[in-house]
């Protein structure tokens, strides 16, 4: 089955009654959080693009139990991986089962990255809170080659294979950076958002 391939782009107005928002609660661990799905009505799995940690919080409020997670899973050894995947992504494919999402990105000054991003990492989660436990199902590492692929039998529309070689940063619109993902309801599809390349149509 082709990938399916979605860019869209939403602005949003400036805010300027802050009151009308709700309250920011803080968490401790993670300076850069990328993903975050529920694990249930009290806690929720949060990743960290910097590290290839899977951490569980509590959700609401800003007690003392809950800016601290309750729970790290790390999975640099099971996956093999030892240099950090660069998630942006957790997405739910099953009850139990999340996808963490690589960013398939090149490194900042445009080196190739993809052995050590290039992968969606298939996790199980069993039980909540300080009893959660994760088990490693799997890991795709060929999404980018799919996805090349897809884009040059269908014209070239993204120009997937320039902007993902060597040389290009994944800030440049011309780049290429997965940055958000989500499986469709019926779990069909895994739907991603792509930093870049920037396009102005919906495929």
């Amino acid at each position: 089955m082709a990938p399916a391939v979605m860019l869209t782009y939403s602005a949003y107005p400036a805010v300027a009654d802050l009151s009308s928002l709700a309250v920011m609660e803080e968490r401790y661990g993670s300076s850069d959080a990328s993903g975050a799905v529920a694990l249930d009505s009290d806690y929720m799995i949060v990743a960290d693009d910097e590290e290839n940690l899977l951490r569980v919080y509590r959700r609401g409020g800003n007690t003392d139990s809950s800016v601290a997670a309750v729970k790290e899973w790390n999975f640099s050894d099971v996956t093999g991986l030892s240099k950090e995947l660069d998630a942006e992504a957790l997405t739910r494919f099953d009850t139990d089962k999340i996808l963490v999402v690589g960013s398939h990105s090149n490194k900042k000054d445009g080196g190739e990255a993809v052995s050590d991003r290039g992968h969606l990492v298939a996790v199980q989660v069993s039980g909540t809170g300080v009893d959660a436990e994760f088990t490693h199902l799997g890991t795709y590492s060929f999404l980018e080659q799919d996805l090349i692929s897809w884009d040059q039998q269908n014209g070239d529309n993204y120009g997937f294979a320039d902007s993902a070689s060597g040389g290009l940063a994944p800030e440049n619109v011309a780049g290429f950076s997965i940055e958000g993902a989500s499986v469709s309801h019926d779990g069909s599809t895994l739907w991603l958002g792509f930093r870049a390349p920037q396009a102005v149509r919906v495929v």
